[in-house]
């Protein structure tokens, strides 16, 4: 079932579920063996067939990501791509118009016939990943199965006891159990980004569903407003109209006595980059409907983008207290549903200046019937006003947010790191106050944490995070029996029945008792047992074998540069951290190229079918402090595959594989140190053209240049700049050049359609999407 959003609104990853027409056809010509020689073919005990990498597994030796993702880079790198060069263009316009460009194209292919064959007239296939095979953190680093990033969670209190997900990028999922399968449900609704989910207490069969991932990071897309299903989530349709444009919702709260009666809180649908914040969505804040999500009225909204609502929570004995956390701000409560709103920061630190560590504040809360007062806790870091940080840590109200206090800071402290404006969840056992969850950035020092809990009110915490995956956004109870815990990442999502484990004193970290809902893996031969059909990857690039139509790779956000098996849908993740791009040598697929995030290139040599982590840094002689993209561009001549280039805001070349890169040009764009001329996140090279065996290679960058050089195997190449009019000042993200002339050649830009006024629009030629290409015709030399 296909699973992307062509057709919505920009992708920051190349797709979300990975795709295959039956229409793939091998090369004419073939290749290399997929195995080095002399090296047996070993696979897997697999009970699907996977062919799993030979043992002995190299777990820790190999090039590895050097330093944790910065989210707010990821966020310019995405952005800015699609935004740079029109002053008065966002984001939010160019989804609009993006999606208007996609239905009428729709139309016209119900309508008009193709002219002429098509390589994308066949059905979509699923080919995974399900599952991401990993090594796992923590201990001697078992193989786990993994899916993919985690937006929300909830939990049905009567049976079946469903467990409801909600993907970053991949739509609305359920299980009715821990053992079968997942199923997607909204594959065909306008939006598959998902940022809150809840059930109505009163009737469990209404589920609420709010678009837009609120993780404020740049791939955190924007919705379209809230969804609803009435049957139990067998089905969902847009309830709110156009009452939500261009905003996250990050919470839902429905009244416990009033299906009909609910609360959403709204933030900005991307995070990092305030140069293309939306100019016109819809206030943020909190909103309110009593009929069910028909209609709504603004309770407590701003138009700063940066002052979003990021949390928001109801008192389950009193539905007119509300609590809600600003970006930036602090926590805010009403007594009168949402009429009048106060601060609620008494105890907190008097000193903070909270919009210079871009805090958010996490919230949670447990009122059971009988206790006077609701207990509350938040999480948060913070900077003071001399400056100086401090880590993350959970306070406490038992008085209803009248006054705070810091629980313990042993164990506990930073356990959302340096990012918790991206990965920052608290939860609480909604019959016992004193139970509470964190959950946050994993601790790559200790090789546990991301997910801690507390069993006496914040006065003792324990690292429930053994063999868990980076980086939470999720937790959810289940309110009729609070033992059972689910919890999302960026690697999946878990479920415990026991409050995650270790409720013995004294149980060691390994005894937390998180069982893995994202597929079922030997964790000594990495072969994968049991699938869940839960495929929600999110990637950067794709290459495919040059003989083996059936083995993909590719590059994604937190899950690794991974290879896919060729007789199932297992991929299995060699590499680790964030995946770039992704490059695999046609005549010789042993050698695989992949890149972290930053300049930091390496090689496989074994094809990506011998141990993990078996990549080698291949950055001698590369400047990795250059100016760069954030994944920087790669690129193979064709013809000559030794031959590679990688750009940073120059051009290096390779004739050897990586072993030693030599630099082929200076300084290939306008040479700004901070934001493009024309909008762009920097001045730096974003897309190599090679030509086949030819010595010419084009080079565009984020601020729009295009350099051509004919002689670029030389020492000393000579470059020429060709972006002349009318191309427009437009980040370049791709080359495509005739191998049998270098002068002619397509360069694709960053623009789509009527969302740029001005820019001629695109044609449809033969009934198909002309992709914005401009043509470079050299006159003969």
């Amino acid at each position: 079932m296909q699973r992307t959003q062509w057709s919505r609104v920009f992708n920051p990853m190349l797709i979300v579920l990975l795709l295959v027409t039956t229409f793939l056809v091998a090369p004419a010509t073939g290749g290399a063996s997929s195995q080095i020689s002399g090296q047996p073919t070993l696979r897997a005990a697999d009970n699907n067939g996977d062919d799993g990498p030979p043992a002995p597994i190299n777990r820790r030796k190999g090039y590895r990501q050097p330093t944790q993702d910065d989210p707010y880079a990821r966020d310019d790198w995405f952005y800015s791509r699609r935004t740079a060069g029109d002053p008065n263009f966002s984001v939010a316009q160019a989804a609009e118009k993006r999606a208007e460009a996609a239905q009428q194209f729709s139309v016209m292919q119900r309508t008009i016939g193709p002219a002429a064959p098509s390589a994308f007239d066949g059905a979509w296939t699923n080919v995974g990943p399900d599952p991401i095979v990993q090594v796992g953190r923590s201990g001697p680093g078992y193989f786990l199965g993994m899916s993919g990033r985690i937006g929300a969670l909830a939990i049905r209190s009567s049976e079946p006891y469903t467990i409801y997900l909600g993907a970053a990028q991949g739509g609305v999922w359920i299980s009715s159990t821990l053992t079968t399968a997942w199923t997607p449900k909204t594959d065909d609704l306008p939006s598959l980004a998902i940022g809150a989910l809840a059930l109505a207490p009163s009737n469990e069969d209404i589920v609420y569903v709010g678009t837009g991932e609120g993780a404020l990071s740049g791939d955190s897309y924007y919705g379209n407003g809230l969804l609803k299903s009435t049957d139990a989530g067998n089905s969902f349709f847009q309830v709110s109209g156009a009452a939500f444009n261009q905003v996250s919702i990050s919470n839902v709260a429905v009244d416990p006595t009033n299906a009909d009666h609910l609360f959403v809180s709204t933030l900005r649908g991307r995070g990092g980059n305030r140069r293309v914040s939306p100019p016109n969505p819809t206030p943020f804040g909190i909103w309110e409907s009593s009929d069910g999500g028909i209609t709504w009225t603004d309770r407590y909204t701003t138009t700063v983008a940066s002052r979003g609502a990021t949390a928001l929570v109801m008192d389950p004995q009193n539905a007119a207290v509300l609590y809600a956390t600003y970006w930036n701000q602090g926590i805010m409560k009403s007594t009168d549903g949402g009429m009048s709103w106060f601060e609620a920061m008494n105890g907190l630190p008097s000193n903070a200046n909270y919009p210079a560590a871009a805090t958010r504040f996490a919230l949670a809360i447990s009122h059971p019937a009988g206790q006077a007062s609701a207990t509350l806790y938040t999480g948060f870091e913070w900077v003071d006003t001399d400056g100086n940080s401090h880590p993350s840590t959970v306070w406490k109200s038992t008085d209803d947010a009248n006054t705070w206090s810091e629980t313990s800071t042993a164990v506990v402290a930073g356990y959302c790191g340096s990012q918790c404006f991206y990965d920052n969840v608290l939860a609480a056992d909604p019959t016992n106050a004193d139970i509470v969850y964190a959950g946050g950035m994993f601790d790559y020092g200790s090789g546990t944490g991301g997910i801690y809990r507390s069993m006496d009110g914040g006065a003792t915490w324990l690292d429930m995070g053994w063999n868990q995956h980076p980086d939470f956004h999720a937790i959810a109870i289940r309110n009729d029996a609070p033992n059972n815990v689910v919890i999302g990442n960026d690697g999946g999502v878990w479920s415990s029945a026991n409050y995650g484990g270790r409720t013995n004193p004294g149980d060691p970290i390994d005894a937390a008792d998180w069982a893995n809902l994202n597929g079922t893996v030997d964790p000594n031969t990495a072969g994968v047992t049991a699938r869940t059909g839960l495929a929600i990857g999110q990637f950067t690039s794709v290459a495919q074998h040059p003989t083996n139509v059936n083995r993909f790779y590719g590059g994604t956000q937190d899950n690794g540069t991974m290879r896919k098996s060729g007789v199932s849908n297992s991929w299995f993740d060699y590499a680790g951290g964030d995946g770039g791009q992704v490059i695999v040598d046609p005549n010789n697929p042993n050698y695989v190229y992949g890149t972290y995030y930053g300049v930091s290139p390496y090689r496989f040599s074994d094809g990506m079918l011998g141990s993990f982590f078996s990549n080698m840094s291949i950055a001698n002689g590369i400047n990795t402090n250059d100016r760069s993209e954030f994944y920087v561009p790669m690129a193979m001549d064709p013809q000559f595959t030794e031959r590679l280039y990688l750009g940073t805001y120059r051009l290096y070349r390779t004739d050897n594989r990586g072993d030693l890169w030599t630099t082929a040009s200076g300084d290939l764009t306008s040479g700004c140190s901070g934001a493009a001329p024309n909008g762009a996140r920097g001045c730096v090279i974003s897309a190599i053209g090679p030509t086949a065996g030819s010595p010419a290679v084009y080079v565009g960058a984020l601020d729009g240049y295009i350099n051509l050089s004919t002689d670029a195997t030389a020492a000393a190449p000579v470059w020429e700049r060709v972006d002349k009019a009318p191309l427009p000042a437009r980040p370049v993200t791709s080359f495509a050049v005739d191998n049998s002339n270098y002068r002619v050649a397509y360069a694709a830009l960053r623009r789509l359609q009527r969302s740029h006024p001005g820019y001629p629009r695109p044609r449809l030629q033969d009934h198909r999407c002309r992709r914005h290409l401009d043509r470079h015709q050299q006159q003969p030399a």
